[in-house]
Order: structure tokens, then sequence, then C-alpha cells
């Protein structure tokens, strides 16, 4: 996961500060929301590549 995220920063730091500002003006309803369903796709892609 950090080589994912670390990689993201190093080839595109504007469009990764940009996200995180987006971010910040999001309520915790749909960042929780946004976090669920990451979550639900990443156990989804284990079950069926492993």
């Amino acid at each position: 996961m950090l080589l994912i995220e670390g990689g993201i920063i190093a080839l595109m730091p504007t469009g990764w500060r940009n996200a995180v500002t987006q971010m910040l003006t999001q309520s915790d309803d749909t960042l929780r929301t946004f976090g669920l369903v990451f979550v639900l796709v990443g156990a989804a892609l284990l079950w069926f590549v492993v």
C-alpha cells in the first residue's frame, strides 16, 4: 500500500495535493462512505485474486 501511495505522491504531487484539499471540504459521512466503498472493493479484489 505504501508503494502505491508513495508512487502517486512522487509522480503527481499537485494532483495529490488537490485531492487532499477536496477531501478536507467533504463531510465526515461522505468520507466514511468512500472509505467503506474502498474497503469493500479491496476485499473483493483480494477474494477473487487469492
